[in-house]
């Protein structure tokens, strides 16, 4: 959680890793974002290993959440934290583990450990106030994929810890203070802000006034009215005044670049005073500078030594002070010339700038969001202004609709088979048990029906998929570590582009409940299974419903109750407004041309 201040009461709310300096919390690679950890490995290494731990020793305990409090500056700290094991020492001697997966005989580069090691002797540091024993920390390394474990025992110096926590408490009030001005300048600014035309068009008045007070009361709304009235600015105007005026985020979400275009060029007009800031995110492969997208410090240059260069050139707060408006091609050029990753590098100034002007995914799509958006993050200082909002029902379906391809399979298993190594050898091996499997689920579903191509709902073994979960995973590491020791990394790797799927596929099979349908299918000589979201309203809702307000745009929201049920609006806290068309009716034309074809198979012709 990022630190929380009250400055009325005096309290500070930290996490220990608010207490790590920023350099030690950034590096790029498997062992960071992601890496292991978000390939769900590292979730059931840490969790093998403390199951046998509590089996082993009596004393042990895991998870444990440890809390100090203290006095800095007038400021009541509370800092929180959750061990990952604790034990007692046949001494007495309390210890408390960090665990962590790492690469089968790779090095942790530097920054990394340091980080770890600190992590864990904050932990004793904060349990050392209350423990009447000793108390020592302990580095504890699993191995992905052999489950080879290294300890490194820490004896941490805790009037040493104490200083540092104390030099570090200063930074942050020190920061807390500087933002707390820009804060005030803002607020100014808000009540300067006018509307950006001398006159408003028909209908704007009313969306104004409808977002205004959605806004202030913590409401949403889903807001239809006829294209070409000014529903963004009359929409983005208000909620930008509000957020700037009470301290909130704003992001607009669009579902094209067009879009975001016309949005920054909105939200140019409303800063003529350059009194915010706001930064518009474009897709990884366009961000990336190096000649193929590989996150990791030992094949990028960008990626190499991330946190501390970020640190010692000082590049964020440049892009930051620099631009009023950051469009992708200031962070690209700023970050390449700093030798740090471009589109890290813009998502790190997405947690500093006052609006956000992006895609959906960024904030829906559960593979790609901004880490703040995460199930349990606080979006309580979040303000969303969705433009065509009707087109997030059908991309929230797909963000949840997974599917699996024999075809697809077979291919990963003749191009990597074609390289010729047992590791490849291994691969092609299980893509092809897995084709199998896929065709012999299509083949029994579909086996009473007509010949040619079909599509039957179907319930799926998932039993049979959890079974070859260990295989792939430990394929896909031991295949990691082949290409990382070989240097042979590939873009558009197949088995990685299929490992990856399959992991969806899975999660897929976990979340599905009445919302969602199991689906076999047969086209052009390739089975398919699939799963089917038909109402992503609970994933989407688990977002919108944390927010301060949410704002929905559309020309075509009716029925609204189709909309909210569907997007997942909470009904007592949501409003519907229609604009009346302003537009004279006798200005329309309506031209019938029946040579136009509506069906799938004539919309490239058309």
């Amino acid at each position: 959680m990022a630190p929380r201040f009250d400055p009325e009461s005096l309290r500070l709310d930290l996490s220990v890793a608010d207490l790590l300096e920023s350099p030690f919390l950034r590096s790029l690679g498997f062992s960071s974002r992601g890496g292991y950890e978000r390939l769900w490995l590292g979730q059931a290494i840490h969790g093998r290993y403390q199951e046998q731990k509590l089996a082993e020793d009596p004393s042990y305990r895991r998870e444990v959440v440890i809390s100090h409090v203290l006095q800095h500056r007038g400021w009541t700290v509370t800092v929180q934290g959750r061990a990952d094991g604790l034990r007692r020492e046949p001494d007495g001697t309390l210890v408390v583990e960090e665990i962590k997966s790492v690469r089968r005989g790779g090095m942790l580069p530097p920054s990394v450990r340091e980080s770890y090691q600190r992590q864990a002797m904050l932990y004793a540091w904060m349990l050392s106030h209350t423990e009447p024993n000793p108390v020592r920390a302990e580095l504890v390394l699993i191995a992905i994929g052999s489950d080879e474990t290294e300890r490194e025992a820490l004896e941490p110096d805790l009037k040493g810890l104490e200083v540092a926590v104390r030099r570090r408490l200063n930074s942050l009030i020190h920061a807390w203070e500087a933002e707390q001005r820009r804060a005030a300048e803002r607020h100014a600014a808000a009540e300067r802000l006018t509307f950006p035309y001398p006159e408003t068009r028909p209908g704007q008045e009313l969306i104004l006034a409808a977002v205004e007070t959605a806004i202030a009361n913590r409401e949403h709304l889903l807001l239809q009215a006829t294209t070409g009235i000014g529903k963004t600015v009359a929409a983005l105007f208000p909620a930008l005044k509000y957020a700037l005026a009470h301290d909130k985020r704003l992001f607009v979400l669009t579902a094209k670049n067009t879009q975001q275009e016309m949005a920054t060029a909105v939200l140019n007009l409303l800063n003529r005073e350059e009194a915010f800031r706001s930064l518009r995110l474009r897709a990884k492969a366009k961000m990336c500078a190096n000649d193929q997208i590989l996150c990791h410090e030992e094949y990028c240059r960008f990626a190499k030594d991330y946190g501390l260069k970020l640190a010692t050139t000082g590049v964020l707060g440049r892009i930051y002070d620099s631009h009023a408006a950051i469009e992708p091609e200031h962070v690209f050029n700023a970050a390449r010339e700093a030798e740090v990753c471009p589109f890290e590098v813009s998502l790190e100034l997405s947690n500093r700038v006052q609006v956000t002007v992006c895609d959906y995914n960024y904030v829906f799509d559960p593979y790609v969001s901004l880490s703040g958006f995460a199930a349990g993050e606080d979006l309580s200082d979040v303000i969303l202004v969705i433009d065509e909002v009707h087109n997030l029902v059908g991309r929230g379906r797909g963000y949840y609709s997974p599917e699996l391809s024999s075809d697809t399979a077979r291919k990963a298993a003749e191009v990597v088979g074609r390289w010729g190594e047992p590791i490849h050898i291994r691969i092609e091996n299980l893509c092809l048990k897995l084709a199998a499997l896929i065709d012999g689920i299509v083949a029994d579903a579909l086996e009473e029906g007509p010949p040619g191509e079909r599509a039957v709902q179907w319930p799926l073994p998932e039993d049979q998929f959890w079974r070859l979960r260990p295989a792939l995973d430990a394929t896909f590491v031991d295949y990691l570590e082949y290409q990382r020791e070989t240097r042979s990394f590939h873009p558009d790797d197949p088995f990685v582009e299929l490992y990856f799927n399959f992991l969806r596929f899975l999660n897929g099979l976990m979340v599905s409940d009445a919302a969602f349908s199991h689906c076999v299918e047969f086209r052009r000589g390739d089975g398919k299974l699939k799963i089917l979201c038909k109402d992503p309203s609970r994933f989407l809702g688990a977002v919108i419903s944390r927010t301060h307000a949410t704002i929905g745009l559309s020309a075509t929201l009716s029925p609204p109750e189709f909309y909210t049920g569907l997007l997942g609006f909470e009904v007592g806290r949501t409003a519907f407004v229609e604009i009346a068309n302003p537009f004279p009716a006798e200005n329309r034309r309506v031209v019938i041309d029946p040579s136009v074809a509506t069906t799938y198979r004539e919309r490239p012709a058309n």
